[in-house]
């Protein structure tokens, strides 16, 4: 069974000490959970395992591969990443974005197809977003507040995804304040306080 870790990572912010050891291990066929308040760090420590920023020390690895500050490229054939905020350029048309094959499975984005992205409503929006994120079939997926703007319809469906994805092979790493559906969907939690990471 492959697993994405980091262990022992540290990141400072001047007069900030945000994450003092964090470890977490991510299997893949699982959906793991991290929890935690806001600003405990959970989105700082999903972006130093996408390699958006670079932690202080500390190790992230696929098994026997470490990854390091110069290999982006490396991680973006292995992990696959949703941040909290919007990353689709507002112009784009959706049907540009994502199969025509695919949308007439889906009536969500059949019915948007022909719009572009700034026309969307939030909730279509994210939706895309999360869409697009799985339908790279990467080994291991990191998805940062994947419901913040969701209907409860919407939600649904993307667990829907989400389940697809983990029997498939994916490895899923979720953070929400959705405690329901996080609840719901994870097999195993982790809890992101002072620094430090706890199994729950």
């Amino acid at each position: 069974m492959s697993k994405l870790i980091l262990d022992s990572i540290f990141f400072y912010y001047p007069e900030l000490k945000v994450l003092q050891g964090a470890f977490l291990e991510v299997p893949n066929r699982t959906i793991t959970c991290l929890v935690g308040r806001n600003g405990s760090g959970k989105s700082t420590l999903f972006k130093i395992a996408a390699g958006q920023i670079q932690a202080d020390s500390g190790i992230t690895q696929i098994e026997e591969l470490r990854l390091h500050k110069k290999s982006k490229i490396t991680r973006f054939k292995h992990l696959s990443y949703l941040p909290q905020k919007p990353f689709l350029p507002g112009s784009i048309k959706v049907g540009n974005l994502i199969d025509k094959s695919f949308a007439d499975q889906d009536e969500i984005i059949g019915h948007v197809l022909k719009k572009r992205v700034k026309n969307l409503s939030t909730g279509e929006r994210r939706y895309l977003e999360i869409l697009l994120v799985l339908s790279l079939g990467r080994e291991f997926i990191l998805l940062d507040e994947p419901f913040t703007g969701l209907s409860p319809i919407l939600i649904e469906k993307v667990i829907e995804h989400l389940h697809n994805a983990k029997n498939h092979g994916s490895g899923i790493l979720i953070s929400d304040h959705y405690m329901r559906y996080i609840s719901e969907i994870g097999e195993s939690f982790y809890l992101l306080e002072s620094g430090r990471t706890q199994v729950l």
